[in-house]
């Protein structure tokens, strides 16, 4: 039971790390990997391993900073509301009860498209 456990763990933080991005200093001499969480004009905040990390953004390298400035693009890029018949029969059930987490707070979310694939999730407690 806890080598499964054990193995399932470090097979989760092992996936994580696939996804992780390799920043940079400013300088040039200090990396390490972090997934991306948010920022600010002044501040990035990522997640090394378990933990979040809050920096200035001025500590970052050029690279960097410009793949800051095409996330924050993308982000103000609102997807266009697509009509009942493009969202495919669940869609159109779900569509006006979705919700992203972002950080960490929920916040409402619109499908841009039809979805390839559903995840459904059902639990209860009795």
């Amino acid at each position: 039971m806890k080598k499964t456990l054990t193995l399932t763990i470090a097979a989760a933080m092992m996936v994580g790390s696939l996804h992780a991005r390799t920043w940079t200093s400013a300088e040039g001499n200090k990396t390490f990997k972090g997934d991306y969480v948010s920022h600010t004009d002044e501040f990035v905040t990522v997640t090394k391993g378990f933990k979040k990390v809050r920096f200035k953004i001025s500590m970052l390298s050029e690279a960097d900073r410009k793949w800051l400035d095409e996330k924050k693009a993308e982000a103000s890029k609102e997807p266009e509301p697509k009509s009942n018949d493009e969202l495919g029969k669940i869609g159109e059930k779900i569509a006006d009860k979705l919700s992203v987490l972002d950080g960490d707070k929920f916040k409402d979310h619109t499908l841009s498209g039809k979805p390839e694939y559903y995840l459904i999730y059902f639990t209860a407690s009795w």
